[in-house]
């Protein structure tokens, strides 16, 4: 069995108190900092990658719409088609 090693009062204290209020770290080219319990970041680096997603979204949507509309095109196409029977007919 594991002996547990009880520390003092006055251990526990000094070691907690030696542990930094803040803690800052780079990930990438972004800063992270832990204060107070809650990690926190640089508003203008959030506000920049708001902008790139925001642009990122907008471009999918027009894509989409573009694709969305290409489809109705080719279903009108194939209805078409269909109704003048000019769709080859397979054998089997």
């Amino acid at each position: 069995m594991f002996k547990t090693r009880r520390k003092s009062t006055q251990s526990l204290q000094n070691e907690l108190e030696s542990i930094p209020e803040t803690v800052k770290i780079q990930l990438d080219n972004k800063t992270l900092i832990f204060d107070d319990g809650k990690w926190k970041t640089d508003k203008n680096e959030v506000d920049e990658d708001v902008s790139i997603l925001r642009k990122q979204k907008q471009q999918l949507i027009e894509e989409n719409n573009y694709l969305k509309l290409k489809i109705e095109i080719l279903l009108n196409m194939l209805a078409e088609s269909v109704a003048k029977g000019n769709l080859p007919r397979f054998s089997m």
